[in-house]
């Protein structure tokens, strides 16, 4: 599965490879690490920050479990409420600071005259752009977290949701939960996956054609925006609206909507994302004058 291979070099860029531009040295100062000097002793305290040291250790504890118990408990509830829509929502702004910072850099290179010139080096335009995807990622790690974290969050959220579907219904056993719950995990990983790995692929295909920080930008978090609400209506419309007239017209029994649904979503959403990756792959050589071969290098 290319969005599988992708995504998994995209989040390896220490791999062995010469990237030997001034892309990579971005990328390695996000890995460096400071060394404490020498000789430094521990600055001398006085008799009153012990004190109020010592009384923070032993008051903050109580005050989080007083006061921050309460809210984590409600926040945590609203999340999940809201985790059908904060999923993708997280997941496209990710992509989108991906776009944005990773397209900006490239087009900056052409403005400040040195594309041609990096361009030169062993690792060419392929390499070039891979680079400042890569760099792009680690600057972004944050967003990447947290949209991770609410994919988790996600998956357990529809844990109890599908449970929910099947109810007490005898006809389904626990097989047929389980199935239904995998799809829609599956779903939600694959979306965080496809957002990051097509922002990747629009980054580094767009600044190719244009010289503009701005329009590099715009154009590249225009598409990204475009591709993905066009999954998502896509998938509303296979869900709420084809599915369901599906059962209606044959007399299908509603409860086999717990079992459906996810396997539905799978299947459109995972084909639309895999097959747009798939389009923008093959873009790809045109837009940086690249072989196959060099870009199958990369994964």
């Amino acid at each position: 599965m290319l969005t599988w291979r992708l995504r998994r070099a995209l989040n390896n860029p220490l791999r062995p490879r010469a990237v030997p531009d001034r892309a990579f040295l971005q990328l390695a100062r996000h890995y460096r690490r400071g060394k404490p000097e020498v000789g430094s002793g521990f600055p001398r305290r006085s008799l009153w920050f012990s004190i109020t040291r010592s009384a923070g250790m032993l008051l903050l504890p109580i005050a989080a479990i007083l006061f921050g118990a309460p809210i984590f408990i409600v926040s945590l509830f609203l999340v999940v409420t809201l985790s059908p829509v904060l999923v993708p929502l997280l997941n496209t702004l990710y992509g989108l600071a991906l776009t944005l910072s990773i397209s900006g850099r490239i087009a900056r290179e052409h403005q400040a005259g040195r594309y041609d010139l990096l361009g030169t080096l062993p690792t060419g335009i392929v390499g070039l752009h891979w680079s400042f995807t890569l760099s792009g990622m680690l600057q972004n790690r944050l967003l990447h977290d947290l949209a991770i974290l609410m994919s988790v969050i996600g998956i357990i959220s529809s844990i109890f949701a599908i449970a929910a579907l099947f109810g007490a219904n005898a006809a389904f056993s626990f097989f047929h939960w389980l199935i239904a719950t995998a799809a829609a995990g599956i779903v939600i990983l694959l979306d965080n996956y496809a957002a990051q790995v097509t922002a990747g692929l629009l980054s580094m295909t767009v600044p190719a054609h244009t010289t503009s920080t701005a329009n590099a930008r715009f154009i590249t978090a225009a598409v990204f925006i475009l591709l993905q609400l066009t999954g998502y209506l896509l998938l509303l419309l296979v869900l709420l609206v084809i599915v369901p007239a599906s059962f209606q017209l044959f007399g299908i029994s509603d409860a086999l909507s717990a079992l459906t649904l996810p396997l539905a979503a799978l299947v459109v959403l995972g084909s639309f994302r895999e097959l747009t990756i798939r389009l923008l792959w093959r873009r790809l050589p045109a837009a940086l004058n690249a072989t196959s071969v060099e870009l199958e290098r990369l994964c």
